[in-house]
Formats: structure tokens, C-alpha cells, sequence
């Protein structure tokens, strides 16, 4: 399974953690869901792309070719089940 990156949710009120994933870490906030805690609170749902971090940290993967297809790549070449 290919997801491509690495998400997590925040307090929206903690701004230490969001000083470190946004600042330091890097992710990104692509949306807030609302009342996400119990306590009735919203969530930053934040992403950090794992080809990007590869890319900018000079990773190196054991399946090169893989792991930085795109999705519609990978959506493309995917076999379509048969019933």
C-alpha cells in the first residue's frame, strides 16, 4: 500500500507542537476537523509529504523506482480486479 506521507492531528491551541511539525518537521495543515476531541476542541490535520522529505534529505529508498511514482501512477498501473 502507497500512502506517500505521514499525517497527524493537533490541538488547535497547541501552539508548541505546531511551532515543531510546522517550523521543524515541516507538515503542512490541509484541514481542521471540528470537535476532532473529546473535550469538544478542533484539530489541524497536518500532512508531510514522505517523497518530498526524501528528496530534500537525499534519501535514499530500497525500491527507487516505486517509491517516487506519483499516485496516478501507481493508480494507473494498478491491475483491475476481475469478479
Amino acid at each position: 500500500m502507497l500512502l506517500g506521507y505521514v499525517s497527524l492531528h493537533v490541538r488547535v491551541s497547541n501552539r508548541a507542537a505546531l511551532n515543531l511539525y510546522q517550523n521543524t518537521l515541516k507538515f503542512e495543515i490541509y484541514d481542521v476537523e471540528p470537535k476532532y476531541y473529546a473535550d469538544g476542541e478542533d484539530a489541524y490535520a497536518m500532512r508531510r509529504h514522505l517523497v518530498q522529505f526524501a528528496k530534500e534529505h537525499n534519501v535514499e529508498p530500497a525500491d527507487r523506482e516505486s517509491f517516487f511514482k506519483t499516485a496516478a501512477e501507481v493508480k494507473k498501473n494498478k491491475p483491475s480486479s476481475s469478479k
